[in-house]
């Protein structure tokens, strides 16, 4: 049994874990180095159960560190590989990080923040600073600056990080154990914090020379990690070990991995294999089985994912990328074609760059024979949406053709999306069609006012839908969005909607529907003090009752009463007086207040939601330039958008602080949403086809904004 001088002199009664008290840590410890085989296994399920519960970190989890080093470094120690795997998941380096499944852009910058990316958690681990730009190749702070800066914060991942990485001199002594499964956790032990040279030559020395093609596989993918917390100065010698992996070694997995880790790492490096290479590696990979040393890496469904995972690799490499698709295009069996096209729908999503070739591609297979073919391409077409504007005439081509289905809801939804009015037939005729209606109103929303001369058939839809016996919500709902999105009047759903349960999307709706909701007014303004409802209601409720009555007399009460409080809701009030512009002027110090402290919001996705709303409603509140061009600024840092493009355009000349920020944006390779920090793996990442044409809209907003500004 491993001895573990010091336990009994922590304060282990002071801190907590998961389940309460941290007073039954030392226990834990002393039955994790015994002798006993049973016991050792249930005392490490115990601490990861409530030390390390979920990959948390506690006060007491960073105070059970320095014993977890002693232990390893005890040479009788039992279990080392999994002392050492327990260090680096402290540390910030997961098991599941050496399956490499996650799409590459969420996964990767979730790593370098020290974000949680396998439990898709929103909660940063370790924060970067609210006004770290963000994108590919931006100016964004190094991990080493990251860590310390939360080290001043007393942030406990920060700290944790730092404990375990004093023990890597003996990480990387172990680096050379006989035990291939502890050399390779001894591997991920040693990427835990702050890379340095003499680490990383030591893994390349792994990848290199390890004897076990699963340790050589690990290492490649921990130099990925090493290198995107590296600064660019010091990371050659990690681009140049991978590059000689991905050619030389005589393992498929190993080359795959480094090759795969070089091109996503370094984008300005050249790829070492061709297209034909590359199919070549992909065939020998999927028949190349090497058993995992560390967890229960799932091989069969990492090489059914394989191709995507290559094709997310190679990154903002488009014309690579396109010549990989043309080949796989190739292969005759309706399942491959079905896989590309996913593969087209998915670059198109995520991606910038000329994609008409492979859109092209997509509207051949339109009219395919076989189902799953034709559905595919035309989620190819929807989501390319503005992207696939010069198609417009292409694609009725194709509908003539066919026998509608998946061409004809295609072209419906890029004639709608681009205001096409050979939408408009289609449409009115869908919204007789109970199979197409529901369509048929959101491709109206699309259109927007382009959609005009639908307003007497949308309404006639709603007045269908209120005759019946027991009308249908969500249809009454969504042909209320289409009618005002079509500017018509929608104020025969009011009743209706005033008999609902008041929730969100009904304050909402009779919001949007303007003054002709004005008999809703005595129930809104009812609401406005409703301590029944929600935290939601009471702002919600004044939104909706200023955008129907024009009264902001008792609309402002709220809205400072939500500021001041700096509740969950903060968010909508700050919408409702960005929308009130000057009228909300009596809330000017209000907003400024919260500019500057939003309160605590635990979930960060919302908080950097709350900010960029404060920044924006000072501008529409105040028209303080000077403030809120800083502001704005601040909150595009943390997530560009097109209100806040908008919001710089609208100030001219005096928006000439975020000219740089603009034209960053417009040189970014990926789409905005892929820059949002979040791990989906790959093979679940469900059709956001609304990414490219948000996309779009940003790149429109932007140049828009540089063309005000510039003059």
């Amino acid at each position: 049994m491993t001895d573990l001088p010091g336990l009994d002199d922590v304060a282990w009664a002071s801190m907590g874990h998961a389940y309460g008290s941290a007073e039954d840590v030392p226990d834990m410890l002393r039955r994790m180095v015994s002798d006993d085989p049973g016991e050792r296994g249930k005392a490490f399920s115990e601490f990861y159960g409530a030390v390390h519960h979920q990959g948390d970190v506690y006060d007491c989890t960073v105070a059970a560190v320095p014993f977890l080093i002693d232990a390893v470094c005890d040479p009788a120690a039992q279990d080392r590989d999994d002392l050492l795997a327990l260090l680096a998941g402290i540390g910030g380096v997961e098991v599941d990080h050496l399956s490499m499944v996650f799409d590459n852009v969420g996964y990767y910058e979730a790593v370098l923040e020290g974000a949680d990316p396998l439990t898709g958690g929103d909660a940063a681990r370790v924060v970067p600073p609210a006004n770290a730009p963000g994108g590919d190749g931006g100016d964004r702070p190094g991990y080493a600056e990251i860590v310390e800066r939360n080290l001043r914060n007393g942030n406990t991942y920060a700290r944790a990080i730092v404990a375990v990485a004093e023990g890597r001199a003996e990480y990387v002594r172990l680096l050379a154990d006989p035990d291939p499964a502890v050399r390779e956790a001894a591997c991920m032990a040693a990427v835990a914090g702050v890379p340095d040279a003499e680490t990383t030559a030591a893994l390349v020395d792994r990848l290199h020379g390890d004897d076990h093609s699963a340790v050589r596989e690990s290492a490649a993918t921990l130099l990925g990690i090493v290198a995107v917390r590296s600064r660019a100065a010091d990371s050659a010698p990690v681009a140049d070990g991978l590059a000689e992996a991905a050619v030389r070694d005589p393992s498929p997995s190993v080359r795959m991995r480094a090759f795969t880790e070089l091109m996503r790492r370094f984008p300005g490096r050249p790829s070492p294999l061709d297209t034909d290479a590359v199919l070549e590696l992909v065939a020998d990979v999927q028949g190349d089985e090497i058993p995992p040393l560390q967890g229960g890496g799932d091989r069969e469904y990492y090489h059914g994912v394989l191709l995507t995972l290559v094709d997310y690799a190679l990154d903002g490499r488009t014309e690579e990328r396109r010549a990989l698709l043309e080949r796989l295009f190739e292969r005759p069996e309706p399942e491959s074609t079905v896989r590309t096209l996913t593969m087209v729908r998915e670059l198109v999503e995520g991606w910038r760059g000329d994609h008409g070739a492979l859109i092209a591609r997509a509207l051949d297979l339109l009219g395919s024979e076989d189902e799953e073919v034709a559905v595919e391409a035309a989620r190819v077409v929807i989501t390319a949406g503005p992207v696939a504007a010069p198609f417009a005439d292409a694609i009725e081509e194709v509908l003539e053709s066919s026998d509608g289905g998946a061409a004809l809801e295609a072209a419906t939804d890029l004639w709608a999306e681009i205001g096409d009015e050979r939408a408009l037939e289609i449409i009115e005729e869908m919204l007789d069609v109970a199979h197409w209606a529901e369509f048929a109103l959101m491709k109206a929303q699309a259109m927007g006012p382009a959609a005009a001369e639908l307003g007497p058939a949308l309404q006639e839809f709603l007045a269908a839908r209120l005759a019946e016996e027991e009308p249908d919500a969500e249809s009454v709902k969504d042909a209320v969005k289409a009618l005002v999105a079509v500017g018509a009047d929608a104020g025969a759903a009011v009743p209706f909607l005033l008999a609902q349960e008041p929730g969100r999307d009904v304050f909402e709706l009779l919001g949007s529907i303007g003054p002709a909701a004005e008999q809703a007014a005595p129930a809104l303004a009812a609401h406005l003090a409703d301590g029944g409802l929600p935290a939601w209601g009471p702002p919600l409720a004044a939104r909706a009752y200023w955008l129907i009555t024009g009264d902001a007399e008792p609309v402002l009460p709220v809205l400072a009463r939500v500021m001041e409080e700096r509740g969950p809701c903060l968010g909508d009030a700050l919408e409702t007086a960005q929308l009130m512009g000057a009228e909300a002027a009596p809330l000017a110090d209000l907003v400024r207040a919260c500019v500057e402290d939003p309160g605590e919001i635990r979930v960060r996705s919302r908080g950097i939601e709350t900010r960029s709303r404060a920044a924006q409603a000072l501008w529409a509140v105040t028209g303080d330039t000077e403030a809120a061009s800083a502001a704005l600024l601040a909150a595009w840092q943390e997530q560009p958008s097109e209100e806040i493009a908008e919001a710089f355009e609208q100030m001219g000349s005096a928006g000439s602080p975020a000219v740089p920020a603009l034209r960053s944006e417009l040189a970014q390779w990926r789409r905005a949403n892929l820059r949002r920090g979040v791990a989906i793996r790959v093979g679940d990442r469900r059709p956001d086809f609304r990414a490219a044409r948000a996309d779009e809209e940003l790149r429109e907003a932007c140049t828009r904004a540089l063309a005000a500004i510039e003059g």
